[in-house]
């Protein structure tokens, strides 16, 4: 460990680290806390084989505060290296979104979307802005759900089996009799229980 944080490559990471904890004015590990305070949500969607990852801050001003102390850090890098600013910004009905690549990111209200198709950012956003009639909050699995889990738990993750069903995703998943007698035993009823 002394040999690591001696080496070049982890002097030169701190160094970044110290100057973007100067410009956002609190360390790196405060930022972090104000940011997923309110938890971090992962979503797959099988429609726009989607992945959404959506973060709740505990304060939107310092949210906004790390977003843009990050963009500006990102695109002074790429100036200083000659390269062209690595994330372009698009406007979606009064939201301002940011890509590379696939990668989409931005911010509504106390949450920060990444996701990795823009149809699903898309569909987000207007959610968000519209209010959705069907939501994972409205699911009855879900709320069931939701009774089971305890205040003390660090992760806790939520499937609806019948949605991957009925979208074909993975139709033979979690059925009630096992394809691979061999499997079941080895696994001893996982997949059941699961």
């Amino acid at each position: 460990v002394k040999k690591a944080l001696r080496e070049s490559q982890y002097l030169q990471f701190h160094a970044i680290l110290r100057v973007i904890e100067g410009q956002l004015g609190m360390t790196w590990r405060e930022a972090v806390e104000a940011l997923a305070a309110g938890g971090v949500y992962v979503a797959v969607d099988a429609r726009t084989q989607g992945v959404a990852v959506l973060i709740r801050a505990s304060d939107r001003t310092k949210m906004e505060r790390v977003r843009d102390t990050l963009l500006k850090f990102a695109r002074d890098d790429a100036q200083q290296k000659g390269q062209t600013a690595p994330l372009k910004s698009v406007e979606y009905r009064g939201v301002t979104a940011y890509h590379a690549g696939n990668a989409r990111m931005a911010t509504l209200g106390q949450w920060w979307l990444v996701t990795n198709q823009a149809v699903l950012g898309k569909q987000i956003v207007d959610a968000h802005l519209d209010g959705a009639d069907k939501s994972l909050a409205t699911s009855e699995h879900f709320k069931a759900a939701r009774q089971l889990n305890t205040k003390s738990a660090t992760a806790w993750a939520f499937v609806d089996i019948e949605a991957v069903r009925a979208s074909g995703f993975a139709k033979d998943v979690f059925q009630t009799q096992a394809n691979n007698p061999l499997t079941e035993l080895l696994v001893g009823g996982l997949q059941s229980n699961l």
